[in-house]
């Protein structure tokens, strides 16, 4: 390879020569800056996705999106680019669609067949499902009693229960567990000093709902 004299330069080419060698990545920076595209087919509210919909990819536990994309054909989405170093490959993907966590049905990534969203150097086609507010969940109670119950699995909102209106007069109260702290929390209608403040959904948010006689709960999921 033909060396640089930069003694040998004028003035204006050495400052370009000294500027272009500090800012040139390494082979390893470039390797673990490798973007990831995702795309496919997306659905809001059970219908194709509108144009304007915005679709957010997050990496692991992060709360600002590492890709983005605005719907500009109903429907589809992509390819979002997500980028980040090689310590985060194998992390799980969260796609939001206009802020609402949104359920995958299906991955295709061509490199494997790990049928879940990570994060890696395989691009994936991912057809998403989200519902804007419009989703509701029903609990049924047949009889009093302590009653174990959950919100769909699919949802990874926020139910804030101090807001919920229509809760029926049976319902005396729900109680989780904080696994965090290890202590039962309560919350109660219309009780103050309650330490329960929100439901959310998902795999792990299972409830205990305590109730005096048959009912049915109706609740809006936003």
């Amino acid at each position: 390879m033909r060396k640089i004299n930069l003694l040998g330069l004028p003035v204006s080419l050495l400052v370009v020569a000294v500027l272009f060698l500090a800012v040139r990545p390494t082979p390893m920076a470039m390797a673990d800056s490798t973007p990831m595209l995702c795309w496919v087919d997306v659905n809001l509210d059970g219908a194709p996705a509108p144009v304007g919909t915005t679709i957010d990819i997050f990496i692991g536990a992060d709360t600002e999106p590492t890709g983005s994309w605005t719907v500009t054909a109903g429907g589809e989405y992509g390819a979002i680019q997500v980028m980040a170093d090689n310590s985060r490959y194998g992390q799980p993907l969260t796609y939001k669609v206009n802020g609402f966590v949104a359920s995958v049905d299906k991955v295709i990534r061509p490199c494997d067949t790990v049928n879940t969203p990570v994060f890696g150097l395989c691009n994936q086609d991912v057809n998403l499902e989200a519902f804007a507010g419009s989703l509701s969940a029903t609990w049924k109670f047949s009889a009093g009693g302590l009653f174990p119950r959950h919100l769909p699995d699919s949802y990874y909102g926020q139910v804030v229960l101090d807001n919920l209106v229509d809760v029926p007069a049976e319902v005396q109260g729900v109680y989780w567990f904080d696994d965090v702290v290890g202590v039962w929390k309560f919350w109660a209608p219309g009780a103050p000093g309650t330490t329960l403040d929100t439901l959310v959904g998902g795999l792990f948010a299972d409830y205990a709902v305590t109730v005096t006689g048959s009912c049915e709960w109706d609740i809006s999921l936003q």
